[in-house]
């Protein structure tokens, strides 16, 4: 099963000189913050390698602090609603096929339809 978020990493700008995980850093080096690793990691999440909606409130993709994406609480609500919409009506999810191929992206998860 692909549970990959969609956003795989961003980038952050480092404000003034200082330490991070025993590296220095000067003011303006740019960190590539692994956002698709931080959902998976085991020192947060039990049982990281699960799928679990349970975590649902703690979302990465969204970002947080002054940076917050304003569709945080909207987005998953309407993917939500969407999903209950197409199970009522009836898709029939046994016929999907499971393996999906995506865009070349450092950064995102764009499927190929």
């Amino acid at each position: 099963m692909v549970y990959d978020p969609p956003t795989q990493s961003t980038r952050r700008f480092v404000a003034r000189d200082g330490v991070i995980a025993g590296e220095a850093l000067r003011e303006g080096d740019t960190i590539l913050v692994m956002l698709a690793a931080a959902t998976r990691d085991s020192g947060v999440w039990t049982d990281a390698e699960r799928f679990d909606l349970a975590r649902a409130d703690r979302i990465l993709d969204f970002g947080a602090g002054v940076h917050k994406c304003p569709a945080d609480t909207i987005a998953p609500l309407i993917a939500q609603i969407a999903v209950e919409y197409l199970l009522e009506a009836g898709l029939d999810v046994a016929h999907l096929k499971p393996p999906v191929s995506y865009r070349r992206s450092a950064h995102i998860r764009m499927p190929l339809f």
